[in-house]
């Protein structure tokens, strides 16, 4: 049963990484911008809906990836994915301060995000 904690562990870890990597740089790529609407509203509805009755800035991959992690006997002491993911890699910053940046980063995008999306009225009619 091990085995099957250490995969999910293992799949979790790969899967916040590529959503934190596409919340920051989706919106570059024409067509990744609306599939990076949805992940960075998803992201957001976690932090900030789900995150009024679990503490904001709530994300429930990380508590999922928590779970398991516990379940291994490996529970992070940082409280957010990366933070945790900074001191894995030996980079060791202040969790208030990882958390400060990252909120300025995911507001930047996420406005970007609305923007690039709906912020321009399509022209309907062709030009001559």
């Amino acid at each position: 049963m091990v085995w099957l904690w250490k995969t999910l562990d293992i799949i979790l870890e790969v899967v916040h990484i590529v959503v934190v990597v596409f919340n920051l740089i989706g919106w570059i790529f024409p067509t990744t911008r609306f599939l990076h609407w949805i992940s960075v509203n998803i992201t957001a509805f976690s932090w900030l809906i789900m995150g009024f009755f679990y503490g904001f800035g709530y994300c429930f991959l990380t508590d999922w990836h928590w779970k398991v992690k516990a379940q291994l006997g490996r529970m992070p002491s940082e409280n957010s994915f990366i933070t945790y993911f900074l001191h894995k890699l030996g980079v060791i910053i202040d969790g208030s301060t990882v958390d400060l940046i990252t909120a300025i980063a995911f507001a930047s995008v996420f406005i970007l995000s609305w923007i690039l999306n709906f912020g321009k009225v399509k022209r309907i009619v062709k030009k001559k």
